[in-house]
């Protein structure tokens, strides 16, 4: 999910998750941004240009690898066109 923005709605999302009692992984291009939201959040991470199928792809391998199963995937990742 698109949480490499600072305070966009794919933190917010992770956040009401996370409270929820979910294993929440965010994923997005920004790593530092991504870093800092997982100290504070409790949020693992992983950079991922998730704009691209074959690496959003990988993070899925790599997260059923590491964790088992995706419960829940949402892709909060856009841009505004004006």
């Amino acid at each position: 999910l698109g949480a490499a923005g600072k305070d966009n709605i794919g933190q917010a999302t992770c956040r009401a998750l996370i409270a929820a009692g979910a294993r929440v992984i965010a994923a997005g291009r920004n790593e530092a941004v991504l870093r800092d939201f997982a100290d504070q959040s409790g949020a693992g991470w992983a950079g991922c240009d998730i704009t691209n199928k074959e690496a959003v792809d990988q993070l899925f391998e790599e997260t059923l690898e590491r964790e088992g199963r995706v419960n829940i995937a949402v892709n909060a990742t856009g841009w505004g066109l004006l």
